[in-house]
């Protein structure tokens, strides 16, 4: 199954992604490792460096999905960090996430610096299949 796809990249300040999950753990897994394919070579990620008990807040599991980017964001942003695996845990409202990677360094570029997940087209949904993460990242 495949974990992720661009459906457009003509537009040079946004992104559109398509992630999807056979469940809702698995579609958390697939859109860290699609950020993070963005935004650097993830191969050469390392994951030295832990975010444990990382609690992500929200009213429904598509709320969820949205503050869990926005998180992602903030971490690349304010801590330099990057992530290329977590472990997941959903109980209530809140998404409990240990988190590997390591602090982008001159060997760790950005290729892609993603500034936001835009609300415009954004969706979390079910089908009989998979659960499925349309997102529109402004770059």
């Amino acid at each position: 199954m495949r974990r992720w796809r661009i459906i457009e990249e003509e537009n040079i300040a946004d992104l559109v992604v398509e992630v999807f999950g056979e469940s809702k753990e698995k579609l958390l897994e697939n859109i860290l490792f699609a950020f993070t394919s963005l935004t650097t070579e993830i191969n050469k990620v390392k994951q030295t460096d832990q975010l444990k008990n990382l609690e992500i807040k929200g009213a429904n599991f598509e709320e969820l999905i949205f503050n869990f980017v926005e998180k992602l964001i903030f971490l690349k942003d304010a801590k330099l960090l990057l992530f290329k695996k977590g472990k997941f845990k959903i109980e209530d409202q809140k998404i409990i996430a240990d988190l590997f990677g390591q602090k982008i360094t001159s060997s760790l570029p950005i290729k892609i610096d993603i500034k936001a997940l835009t609300k415009h087209k954004f969706k979390v949904m079910k089908d009989k299949i998979y659960y499925k993460a349309f997102m529109v990242f402004d770059i």
